[in-house]
């Protein structure tokens, strides 16, 4: 079964993959020209660190937003880096990607990625926040059984909060004390010593250069390992915030030029041509 478009149609499916194309440019500049390891930079460069032997498994609330958001395929056989770019998915190379809903949502995510390790036979990457691996430090305890499994890499991104309601319009409208106690749920819990209770390998990065690092370092080892990245609640948040006005803006000037050509639009090998009709 073929499907027919119009001319019409197809001009437009053009222009908004030009338009999205625009966008995560300036996206990546933008996550590429900050100094300092953001959050979305770790779900940006995260499938760096994953290969065909590799399966990724994503927590809730904002790692799977920023990977949602930010996250692109980095190792690829597309012929083109436009094919790259415009396609979402991350299997490439057949990469299994998992998460799960627990009933509050964050309850029980690092317990399921160990299940998931074992059930997959794959060298897992978990990419999990703070709050979630302390509803699940019981997990811990279950990593060290080391049943029959590859080694496992935990990136924990510790924001010491819940930085989601960062984002969210009742940051505008409440208290901050409130929002700490109540809904940022701020903590001051080392992961380090959670951890060392468990004699499982622990690593802090506070730099790109030390993630990068890291996740090469434990990948070639071949061993368990918490890799902990800091961050904070009011910085993710500007830069967030960074991130949504830069892409607005790119939006904007690239639809003022689409709308005022007449000629037709094509991509390839990542560079925009225009042509006559």
């Amino acid at each position: 079964m073929k499907a027919q478009f119009s001319h019409r149609n197809s001009k437009w499916c053009c222009f908004l993959r030009v338009l999205n194309t625009m966008v995560s440019w300036d996206i990546s500049f933008q996550i590429n020209a900050e100094n300092s390891l953001t959050e979305p930079h770790v779900a940006h460069v995260i499938t760096e660190a994953l290969s065909a032997e590799s399966a990724l498994f994503v927590g809730n609330s904002m790692v799977i937003r920023d990977a949602d958001m930010y996250g692109h395929n980095c190792k690829t056989h597309a012929h083109s880096i436009a094919h790259m770019m415009l396609d979402s998915e991350l299997p490439y190379l057949g990469i299994r990607v998992a998460g799960n809903r627990g009933a509050s949502g964050i309850d029980g995510l690092l317990s399921t990625a160990i299940g998931f390790a074992v059930g997959g036979n794959k060298q897992v990457l978990c990419l999990v926040g703070d709050v979630s691996m302390l509803h699940d430090t019981n997990g811990l305890a279950i990593l060290t059984q080391r049943v029959s499994r590859k080694p496992m890499r935990i990136l924990v991104i510790n924001n010491h909060g819940g930085a989601i309601f960062s984002l969210l319009p009742i940051a505008d409208k409440t208290d901050p004390r409130i929002l700490d106690q109540y809904f940022y749920t701020s903590h001051r819990i080392s992961i380090h010593k959670l951890c060392a209770a468990h004699s499982v390998r622990h690593l802090r990065v506070k730099t790109k250069v030390e993630l990068q690092e890291a996740l090469l370092k434990f990948e070639h080892e071949k061993t368990d390992c918490v890799i902990e990245v800091e961050s904070g609640i009011g910085a993710n948040s500007t830069f967030h915030s960074t991130l949504s006005k830069s892409a607005q803006q790119a939006a904007d000037h690239a639809l003022s030029i689409l709308s005022r050509l007449s000629v037709q639009v094509s991509i390839s090998d990542g560079f925009i041509s225009l042509q006559d009709p």
